[in-house]
């Protein structure tokens, strides 16, 4: 998610981790499946807490299957995971000794590497912040915003507007334009493409920074 101004500079940002599914077969025969994520939820203490789990659509789900000759493969692996939890397991055939049924094995991968339950739940369930620096604030000030995290990244939601710097004197109060750069700017954040963002907007130089820490 080209940027509008030619003066904003995107500084290479580190990208982000990517979920996968390492699917290995009896064989020896390996395929791997990307993960993205949904949004679930558990009772606690009289009150419902959203968390994100991995997840995998539809047509990947149809090629699991394919590949492990289970039709129910991630339900096996999303089931291990939420209530084991395991990051990893093994599916045993059903008769080894006349080859019938099927067996594999399955480790879930961030950015390429085997993770542990503990490592893509901190991928996941994380508190994702975004700090904005500018000329027009105080030298060394930075302002951070909650991000929230949504199926395609990461959304600011209406705390955009503290990220904007504005006056009557660049005419961004009334047409709103600023605000719509600014979302711009930041866009390849919110997708969780790149983690830092340098942009000049209406004469006003901006530094964008993801920042992560734990729930």
């Amino acid at each position: 998610m080209p940027l509008y101004s030619s003066t904003s500079v995107n500084k290479k940002g580190v990208k982000m981790s990517n979920l996968s599914l390492e699917v290995t077969l009896r064989s020896g025969d390996k395929k791997v499946f990307p993960l993205s994520f949904r949004a679930s939820e558990y009772h606690q203490a009289g009150s419902w807490h959203e968390y994100l789990m991995p997840c995998m659509d539809h047509l990947g789900e149809v090629h699991l299957e394919m590949f492990t000759g289970d039709y129910a493969a991630w339900e096996t692996v999303s089931y291990h995971y939420g209530e084991g939890p395991f990051s990893s397991g093994e599916v045993e055939a059903e008769d080894f000794e006349e080859d019938k049924g099927y067996q594999y094995a399955w480790q879930m991968l961030l950015d390429g590497k085997p993770a542990t339950y503990a490592e893509v739940d901190q991928s996941l369930n994380c508190d994702y912040w975004l700090k904005i620096k500018s000329t027009r604030q105080t030298e060394g000030d930075w302002t951070s915003l909650p991000l929230y995290k949504t199926e395609n990244g990461l959304d600011i939601c209406d705390g955009i507007y503290e990220a904007a710097e504005v006056d009557q004197e660049n005419g961004t109060e009334e047409d709103g334009t600023h605000y719509g750069k600014v979302l711009e700017a930041i866009e390849p954040i919110l997708k969780r493409q790149v983690d830092f963002v340098k942009a000049t907007i209406d004469g006003i130089n901006y530094e964008f920074s993801l920042s992560r820490c734990a729930e």
